[in-house]
């Protein structure tokens, strides 16, 4: 009777105990409810094996953290893509403006007025109202080029200072990574529960997904491997420092060093997140518009001259040009010829010195350039070459931004798929909390029961 007795004191107890602490797991899961990362915890309760002299009980075998690591990998990936594509976007935003001819910021406009000033001087080529016109066209295209350069260089600058504070972030992270899955490789190797350590970890994951694209490899003894661009990051409870500078030809150069190790360069190509969207925008996107405003500048400058230089001036001078420019960088360096610059009499209208005084043959030809094709490849206009430089600036914006919305959406639904299986469902956590009620005040009463018990057997006696 005595060993009965113990025996129903000790199931009484364990099944307090046990429910006690599923009911403290549902609180926690409750109150945790809105947390972002936070993993649903569940008290896995085990019956406690009966021998001879136990009739056994219960326990908690272990608390579970709900965590779907496919789904977590997945959504890595598409918020790393979504990411990329919504920088790129973003950074294309301040460049598309400088072309918005709509609002008076593009070239269209200059270039069409500087045509329309040679038609002014054809007219009437004594007139020095007309000629000023001419050189103050002349100046506005200049400076909507120099806008241009300037707004796509200092994009471009930005962007450069912005990827270096980034692989900062990233090596922080990745620092703290690696210090997470020490703690989470010890707490489990000493039989812990290492749940709130593991959603700190995905927390940092989920962070660092944003900024660079992550593939992750989760280890047995509770670590883990994350990848970017091919590159090690962490390994284990190491974390490997991530660097960005410019190669020769200016573009992003990034560099992984390993423990230590003299920094390596690695393509970039599939960085992705901010970083790599960021990179796309300055060394894809803004490095080809620039270099269609670099050929758009020479072609303009050399068709001008090339007729201009042809023709005199009211002083009976010729060759003289109307744009100075440098081979190696044109849009940025157009001007208007220093020869030139305050002297409308040596503006050319005139294809010959018997003319000068009152020619327009030459004026006539520079104002048709508008129509002619003038390019460097002779099928296009100045203004249709133009157009197409907005036009690829344009749809290479809306290319990345409908990336945006479609990795968006996907990573939305992946969340929601992900949130079934880690987040925290009131519902079910009401249902559990009474069922841990019922079972607690139940094996209160089978306390009782045995102090009624151990009461009637000390009486007998």
């Amino acid at each position: 009777m005595g060993i009965a007795l113990s025996n129903l004191l000790s199931v009484a107890r364990d099944a307090m105990a046990v429910n006690a602490k599923a009911l403290d797991i549902t609180g926690q899961n409750v109150a945790n409810v809105n947390t972002a990362g936070y993993a649903r915890r569940r008290a896995e309760i085990q019956a406690r094996g009966t021998s001879r002299d136990s009739y056994g009980g219960v326990t908690i075998g272990s608390i579970t953290r709900a965590a779907d690591d496919l789904t977590q990998r997945r959504l890595l990936d598409v918020r790393g893509q979504e990411t990329s594509a919504r920088q790129r976007s973003d950074s294309l935003a301040s460049v598309e403006a400088v072309f918005n001819d709509a609002n008076g910021t593009g070239l269209a406009g200059g270039l069409v007025k500087l045509f329309d000033s040679f038609n002014s001087l054809a007219s009437n080529p004594r007139d020095t109202t007309a000629r000023n016109g001419v050189l103050s066209a002349a100046q506005s295209v200049v400076d909507d080029f120099t806008m241009a350069t300037r707004t796509i260089d200092g994009a471009r600058a930005d962007i450069f200072a912005q990827a270096q504070g980034y692989t900062k972030q990233i090596n922080e992270i990745g620092v703290g990574i690696a210090a997470l899955s020490g703690s989470i490789q010890s707490s489990l190797a000493a039989g812990q529960d290492a749940s709130d350590l593991l959603d700190k970890r995905d927390m940092l994951l989920r962070n660092l997904s944003e900024i660079v694209d992550v593939q992750t490899a989760s280890n047995p003894d509770g670590t883990i491997l994350v990848r970017a661009a091919g590159q090690s990051l962490v390994e284990g409870n190491s974390a490997n420092t991530l660097s960005v500078t410019l190669d020769t030809p200016g573009a992003l150069a990034f560099k992984i060093s390993v423990a230590g190790s003299p920094a390596m360069g690695f393509s970039a190509q599939n960085m992705g997140g901010k970083l790599g969207g960021m990179r796309q925008a300055r060394d894809e996107d803004m490095a080809e518009t620039r270099k269609k405003l670099d050929a758009l500048a020479a072609d303009l400058a050399t068709a001008v001259n090339g007729l201009h230089s042809a023709g005199f001036g009211t002083d009976g001078v010729a060759g003289r040009n109307l744009f100075t420019f440098t081979a190696a960088n044109p849009a940025h360096t157009l001007a208007i010829d220093p020869a030139l610059a305050g002297h409308p009499e040596r503006v050319a209208a005139a294809s010959s010195l018997a003319s000068s005084a009152g020619g327009n043959d030459v004026a006539r030809q520079i104002a048709g350039l508008q129509s002619t094709p003038s390019t460097a490849s002779g099928t296009k206009t100045l203004i249709e070459s133009y157009a197409d430089l907005v036009g690829d600036l344009g749809l290479r914006r809306q290319k990345a931004t409908g990336d945006a919305e479609v990795k968006g959406a996907l990573a939305d639904q992946i969340q929601a798929l992900h949130q079934q299986t880690s987040g925290v469902s009131l519902d079910e956590e009401m249902v559990d909390l009474t069922r841990y009620q019922r079972a607690y005040e139940a094996s209160s009463k089978l306390l009782k029961t045995f102090d009624e018990l151990m009461r009637g057997l000390i009486q007998s006696l």
